[in-house]
């Protein structure tokens, strides 16, 4: 028997295990098939987040923008994994530096519980990463782990990267976005190229990922000089491109 779509691309679930199968799916997904799972919602997120990946990793690989990524809420992985995917061929010795307490959610609010995401650990990621990193490639990771607001995670980010290309903010909370925004603002001043925002969670509750973002930017967008624009949007994702004058 011939499995539909959604049969044969089920079994990849974003609180599964890591696996090089979860991976390799993902290289197979396009349009096409995105189009046949689009009512599976968290198909859909997935599938529709990394699409949207590959597109701006080819925009910043192909204007050959300088700079690290950053992920804000690494949980096992597998965003970070994602990206690499991406990222895989680019010239540019680029450092992917995923960022988590490893504790869960550290407050409750709307649909999220304190504690939520905490069936993980830093040892489970490392491992993930090492086993599943793209072979033959240029780049290189850093796992750290702590809270956004710890002075020790800034000092670790500061001295790991002082460029940044893309950041994926993964925080689920508004409180723990607008912390991560915070911790990133030393790399976007005095910056010429673009940099990308990448927010998933983004349709799950307006007053926490949307908020957060349009206070920051109404705080922000002056003393940092930079304007954005949305480049790309799933149903629960939404990216956006800033530019510096």
């Amino acid at each position: 028997m011939t499995l539909g779509i959604k049969d044969q691309y089920s079994t990849w679930r974003m609180h599964q295990p890591v696996t090089k199968q979860s991976l390799d799916q993902l290289r197979l997904i396009n349009d096409t098939i995105l189009a046949q799972i689009v009512d599976d919602a968290e198909l859909e997120h997935q599938y529709s987040r990394y699409l949207c990946m590959q597109d701006i990793a080819n925009e910043i690989i192909e204007n050959n923008y300088s700079g690290d990524i950053v992920e804000f809420g690494t949980f096992k992985g597998l965003g970070l994994l994602m990206l690499a995917q991406c990222f895989e061929h680019s010239k540019y010795n680029r450092c992917l530096i995923g960022i988590d307490s490893f504790q869960g959610l550290p407050e409750s609010s709307g649909e999220w519980a304190q504690g939520m995401f905490n069936n993980t650990s830093y040892d489970e990621c490392c491992k993930n990463m090492q086993n599943f990193m793209p072979a033959n490639t240029a780049l290189s990771w850093k796992i750290i782990s702590g809270w956004f607001n710890d002075a020790s995670v800034s000092e670790n980010v500061n001295s790991s990267t002082n460029l940044i290309s893309l950041v994926h903010f993964d925080a689920d909370l508004g409180s723990s976005t607008t912390q991560a925004l915070n911790l990133v603002k030393p790399q976007l001043q005095n910056r010429s190229d673009p940099v990308y925002f990448l927010f998933d969670d983004w349709g799950i509750d307006e007053k926490e990922i949307p908020q957060a973002w349009q206070s920051w930017v109404s705080e922000n967008s002056q003393t940092l000089n930079f304007k954005f624009e949305e480049i790309s949007h799933g149903l629960l994702s939404k990216n956006f491109k800033l530019t510096f004058n």
